[in-house]
């Protein structure tokens, strides 16, 4: 099972970037770009590779600004929420990245130490595929919290505890119509 993710129109080159980072993180996404596709032509080609579930990264003032998180499985696609950015950083702005490729390796995601981010930890088990495993070899994606009032996203490589892919601030999240 796959999650496909595009821009939104028009998006900046820091959100294309972005969105390839992701991409080069674990093997369940695939980007695709986007073009002047509409919403339904869009929903076609994610039906077409075997996507269930698909985010559209949305920018503002050349940044990324929200993940919509689309479910395809229903007849109808539903919204599953969106997460506000604050910010992201680049794999390529980040000091003691895994040097190796993990772009063929699995996604695993794992249960916040704090309670409080257990909604959130919802939402992001909605907007990725069932059958992620945690094997040996494979990409842990991590929420903690770095402060008290900052909540991360951090793609970790399983073996090193490395990053190895975008870090992502967050600002908020909202739960959508599938909810």
């Amino acid at each position: 099972m796959r999650v496909l993710i595009c821009t939104s129109l028009r998006p900046s080159p820091r959100t294309r970037t972005f969105c390839r980072d992701l991409v080069a993180s674990s093997s369940i996404f695939q980007y695709h770009i986007r073009g002047k596709s509409n919403m339904l032509s869009l929903m076609g080609y994610a039906q077409m590779i075997g996507a269930h579930k698909v985010w559209i990264v949305s920018s503002r003032y050349g940044n990324p600004r929200a993940i919509t998180f689309y479910d395809l499985s229903m007849p109808t696609p539903i919204i599953i929420g969106s997460m506000i950015i604050k910010g992201i950083t680049l794999r390529r702005e980040i000091r003691n990245l895994y040097p190796k490729s993990t772009r063929m390796r699995p996604l695993a995601l794992l249960p916040p130490e704090d309670d409080s981010l257990k909604d959130l930890y919802s939402l992001l088990k909605r907007a990725l595929p069932e059958d992620l495993s945690s094997k040996n070899k494979c990409t842990h994606l991590r929420i903690a919290r770095s402060s008290e009032t900052k909540v991360e996203l951090l793609f970790v490589e399983s073996q090193t505890g490395l990053l190895c892919g975008p870090k992502i601030s967050l600002g908020d999240y909202i739960w959508g119509s599938a909810s």
